[in-house]
């Protein structure tokens, strides 16, 4: 019997890699970045959708979700209800298929179609701030090859949201140097007129 199963694309290449260093640079938002490598996920692993996750204290946003699973756009979820959830907080990447794992938000997935996936943490600084899925609607389509692609997406996202994080520090660091310098010449403006007028009324009084 032939195998009927999709063919595989070729693995992430230097030319990828290239544009997706590029755009963690240069991308607007995280979302837009985000969207860029769900589509490279999507592509590259041969799956019918893909999704990125962040997380916002104890709900996980869905910061892009395309193809079969784009109904998933914008929707937050409890990190102690789904599949996604149990991924941040085990730090590990899951291979599953949820008509038979038993895992929290089965049930949600099903109903979104998904018959099996991969979800891989996103790490920054070594604390899992979110996930990347990819998604497909038949069981086992996704082998240790597909897995070992997920987490390396995912760490072009751990350093996407780590670039933001340090360009934003810099910002603020940088308002703050003005501001100090601001002061310093207000002071200084204060300060000469007062000196000037310490120093008249010395000479007055002597």
């Amino acid at each position: 019997m032939p195998n009927s199963a999709p063919r595989r694309p070729a693995p992430l290449n230097s030319a990828v890699y290239s544009d997706l260093l590029t755009h963690a640079v240069e991308s607007s938002s995280f979302s837009e970045f985000a969207q860029l490598v769900a589509r490279h996920a999507a592509t590259q692993l041969g799956a019918q959708g893909a999704a990125v996750t962040r997380r916002v204290e104890d709900m996980l946003v869905y910061e892009s979700a395309i193809g079969s699973v784009s109904q998933a756009a914008g929707r937050s979820i409890n990190i102690h209800s789904s599949v996604s959830g149990s991924v941040l907080l085990d730090g590990k990447t899951v291979l599953f298929d949820p008509a038979n794992a038993g895992n929290p938000g089965d049930e949600r997935t099903l109903s979104d179609g998904v018959g099996s996936g991969i979800i891989a943490p996103i790490f920054v600084d070594g604390v899992a701030v979110g996930t990347i899925g990819v998604a497909s609607s038949v069981a086992d389509p996704f082998g240790p090859q597909d897995v070992d692609g997920l987490e390396h997406l995912a760490k072009f996202l751990g350093i996407s949201l780590k670039l933001r994080a340090d360009r934003a520090r810099l910002q603020h660091l940088e308002r703050l140097s003005t501001l100090g310098t601001k002061t310093a010449v207000v002071a200084h403006e204060v300060n000469s007129p007062l000196t000037w007028f310490r120093l008249s009324l010395h000479e007055l009084r002597a």
